[in-house]
């Protein structure tokens, strides 16, 4: 939940707290999972051919890999393409 993220997010002070959303396609067919840096506004993207929860965790998890090390937070939307992932 937005409202129990830690202070530092809305800051914007630091590396690594990403916000997801998708682009959905024309006709809602296929979609564009979007990553973005809140401080750095780094763009990270990758097409999906529908908008599963399934399709949509697999391509944030393919772009997030390679930065791991420096993620502290992912703020989703509340849609359903997003219901894997959960707050730990």
């Amino acid at each position: 939940m937005i409202n129990q993220r830690p202070r530092v997010v809305d800051d914007k002070t630091r590396i690594g707290d990403f916000g997801l959303d998708t682009i959905i396609g024309k006709g809602h067919k296929g979609a564009v999972v979007t990553i973005v840096d809140r401080k750095s506004k780094i763009l990270l993207a990758k097409p999906v051919k529908r908008r599963t929860a399934a399709l949509v965790s697999e391509a944030i998890i393919q772009l997030l890999k390679p930065y791991i090390n420096h993620t502290h937070t992912l703020t989703p939307d509340n849609r359903k393409e997003f219901a894997y992932h959960y707050s730990a």
